[in-house]
């Protein structure tokens, strides 16, 4: 696997004094954040061996502990946490809207499962084996594996998709789409739809917007071209049609990946965005 064999020795040290002086839990997650973000502006966000993980790799979930009972956490079922902090959910939009809810009751509270469990007990170790890099189950050597960032990645975005109430799909074919809603955000007789790419996404997508009286618009990406957006008149909601998901696939061919109903459940006034975070062919 690929390491980063030149990673200034400042950065090293850095994040060992962190895990000995660092105050655990309550800094973790904002102090790794910006952590990561100053290697990878040093070592080029290019690089793909260095995107997040979209969710936990089954090669991780097979090392043993997976499912063991994680102590001193939030009073939920561990096994029933892992599910819930990876925000793996049906692709629909849900009623109520509520269900958008984050399970955690604050970001501390996901910090103190991240940090006292996932993190501490399994994720680095497992990795370690899952990988055979030794050097990432030790803090003082981790930042030098890859497979660091990929980690550290994914667990960001599980933090933004709390503060954003979001959700991740899963579909055929490793594709996986956050979805996050905000309310009041463009005007109340509107809905807006936003079609983001990750930055190592380059392959075509698109989503077909119909409005269920004859119209349709798409959004498209591809390359470097990383948002497109558009919307629908709020009373349009109510038609019953279906938003459409392709991506592209070989040979030049787009290929049908999902459906989207239920729009009549999104309030009037907001801005509904899916981000494609994972292609056909990830590992």
């Amino acid at each position: 696997m690929a390491r980063i064999d030149n990673l200034p020795q400042d950065f090293l040290d850095e994040h060992t004094r962190w895990h000995h002086g660092g105050t655990g839990a309550a800094d973790f997650l904002p102090y790794h954040a910006d952590f990561v973000r100053r290697v990878l502006e040093w070592y080029g966000m290019e690089r793909n061996n260095v995107w997040p993980w979209a969710e936990i790799p089954h090669r991780i979930r097979r090392i043993e502990g997976w499912d063991l009972n994680f102590p001193n956490l939030p009073t939920r079922t561990p096994s029933g946490d892992a599910a819930l902090v990876e925000n793996q959910r049906p692709f629909e939009i849900p009623e109520p809207l509520d269900a958008f809810a984050p399970a955690f009751g604050s970001e501390q509270d996901l910090a103190r499962f991240i940090w006292e469990g996932l993190h501490e007990r399994f994720l680095h170790r497992a990795g370690s084996m899952a990988y055979g890099e030794p050097e990432l189950a030790d803090f003082h050597t981790s930042p030098r594996v890859t497979q660091f960032y990929q980690l550290h990645g994914m667990i960001e975005e599980w933090r933004q998709a709390f503060l954003r109430r979001a959700y991740r799909c899963g579909f055929p074919d490793n594709h996986a789409i956050s979805v996050s809603i905000e309310q009041n955000a463009v005007s109340a007789d509107a809905v807006e739809f936003v079609l983001q790419t990750a930055p190592w996404i380059t392959w075509w997508k698109q989503i077909v917007i119909p409005n269920g009286l004859g119209g349709r618009f798409t959004l498209e990406t591809k390359n470097d071209k990383h948002e497109d957006r558009n919307g629908l008149w709020a009373h349009e909601l109510h038609n019953g049609q279906s938003l459409e998901f392709w991506a592209g696939g070989f040979f030049g061919f787009g290929r049908h990946v999902a459906n989207l109903g239920n729009l009549n459940r999104l309030p009037p006034g907001s801005r509904i965005t899916f981000r494609w975070v994972q292609d056909w062919h990830a590992d």
